[in-house]
């Protein structure tokens, strides 16, 4: 089935989403990173736009049209304010395409971040482990690890393009890579069911790096593409279409 959807709020924009049946309605934001603009455009409709800092470099060769690269050194782009659409969330999914230009790098990378900046005990991070290259999702509140993720081996390979996405039902949180459910240890699990609402004193979004009391930090080697942010738990079919999906020519500007 093929979708064609409209919205009038996107800034005069139109996409298309083809052989996949997600709702839109639920995204709290999606960058497509298809636009060389230092602010980085929301496509949702709600108006999280994001700031490029450093020499965050746009390039053609994303996995999906265009794509952003970030060098590991100071580069990440600021999504600050998301963090109010998500504080009441009690459901949700994260999910963007990555490539590490080191599958096992020698420090944390991290994808995407979700922080209190005042403080180093309040945060929601995606990174790629060092030396390992395991896949990473930890939501800590306090000084108190609620549940984190790992894959039980590297999902990644140098300079390759892999999809993630972690969903969070209100039950249990699920980490999928390439659209399915890899082998994956959960630990700490002190209320696997919190998801943003318990984040409430986030303050910061970043993708690319990690921002707390002791500065930007943790900062990602490689490129990102199409990170998206809905306020509902995706089904494991939505997981998979989304992984699936074919996107073309799905920016248009008029």
């Amino acid at each position: 089935m093929n979708v064609s959807v409209t919205e009038t709020n996107f800034e005069n924009m139109t996409y298309y989403l083809y052989n996949e049946t997600l709702n839109v309605s639920k995204l709290v934001g999606y960058w497509n990173f298809d636009r060389n603009t230092t602010s980085v455009r929301d496509i949702s409709g709600n108006k999280n736009d994001g700031t490029r800092v450093g020499g965050v470099n746009w390039t053609t060769g994303g996995k999906l049209d265009s794509g952003f690269s970030f060098d590991g050194v100071n580069d990440r782009i600021n999504i600050d304010t998301a963090v109010g659409d998500l504080s009441t969330t009690t459901k949700g999914t994260l999910s963007a395409w990555v490539k590490p230009v080191d599958a096992t790098p020698p420090n944390h990378d991290t994808i995407i971040s979700f922080t209190n900046s005042a403080v180093q005990d309040t945060f929601f991070y995606i990174p790629i482990l060092p030396n390992s290259g395991i896949l990473r999702v930890e939501m800590n509140v306090a000084n108190e690890i609620k549940w984190g993720i790992d894959t039980d081996a590297s999902p990644f390979s140098d300079n390759t393009w892999t999809h993630i996405a972690i969903v969070q039902d209100a039950v249990s949180p699920i980490l999928y890579v390439n659209g399915v459910v890899p082998a994956q240890t959960s630990y700490s699990p002190n209320d696997i069911t919190v998801w943003f609402n318990g984040l409430t004193s986030a303050n910061s979004g970043r993708i690319g790096d990690f921002f707390d009391s002791s500065g930007e930090r943790l900062f990602f080697n490689g490129s990102i593409d199409e990170p998206m942010i809905f306020n509902s738990a995706l089904s494991a079919t939505e997981v998979s279409e989304l992984y699936n999906r074919g996107l073309v020519n799905h920016t248009t500007y008029s």
